[in-house]
C-alpha cells in the first residue's frame, strides 16, 4: 500500500528540487524586478554591474571580474547537485 506512494513522492521530491533550483537560478539571474524595486543603495549583483558598466568611460577589467564572480554561485550548484539535476529532469521521461 506505502510502496505505490512512496514511488510517487520521490519521484515528486526530484521533481520538486529541480523546480526549486530553476526558481533559484531565475532569481539570481533577475535583473528588472530588483532594478524597480531596491534602491541604488542595495542593489543585487546584476544591477551592481550594469551600473559598473554603464558609466562615461567602461572599466572592462572591473566588470568582468565582478561577472566571473556573478557567475560563481551557478556553478557551485550545477558542479555539487549536477546529477540530481539530471535524474530529476529525466525522471518524468518516457522509454522509449
Amino acid at each position: 500500500m506505502f510502496s505505490g506512494r512512496m514511488r510517487i513522492i520521490a519521484a515528486g521530491l526530484l521533481a520538486a528540487a529541480v523546480l526549486g533550483l530553476f526558481t533559484f537560478m531565475q532569481a539570481w539571474n533577475d535583473f528588472f524586478w530588483p532594478l524597480v524595486v531596491l534602491t541604488p543603495e542595495n542593489p543585487t549583483v546584476q544591477v551592481a554591474l550594469s551600473t559598473l558598466a554603464s558609466g562615461y568611460t567602461t572599466d572592462f577589467a572591473r566588470v568582468l571580474t565582478c561577472a566571473v564572480i556573478a557567475t560563481v554561485p551557478m556553478v557551485v550548484v550545477f558542479t555539487l547537485l549536477g546529477r540530481q539535476i539530471i535524474g530529476g529532469i529525466m525522471s518524468g521521461a518516457i522509454k522509449g
